[in-house]
């Protein structure tokens, strides 16, 4: 896990970096379901639908740009939500749940 954690995050930093330079928007949105809720609800560990155009999708952690955004989430929870570019970070700005995962 440690291993996915190190990679994401390196991700995230070279979207960052590329984004910046290649005149991308500032925010995207799209849907997932929580898979895990971290370090006192600041992380949410997502499995999430591509970002169009920017990222395809995958399950990895997400920063909040404010803890309460995790209040009243759960672990199976589907959500909508919106990442906003804040200097080199990618933290979630907006979510919503929107129901739970459906049945397999």
């Amino acid at each position: 896990m440690k291993r996915f954690m190190a990679a994401a995050f390196s991700l995230i930093l070279g979207i960052g970096a590329w984004t910046a330079c290649a005149g991308h928007p500032e925010s995207h949105m799209t849907i997932g379901v929580i898979k895990e809720i971290q370090h006192g609800g600041d992380t949410l560990v997502i499995d999430h639908k591509s970002f169009p155009g920017f990222m395809e999708g995958m399950t990895m952690p997400f920063g909040l740009a404010d803890p309460k955004l995790s209040q009243g989430l759960k672990v199976g929870d589907r959500v909508r939500f919106t990442i906003t570019r804040q200097g080199d970070a990618w933290p979630i700005t907006a979510i919503e749940k929107i129901g739970k995962r459906p049945a397999p």
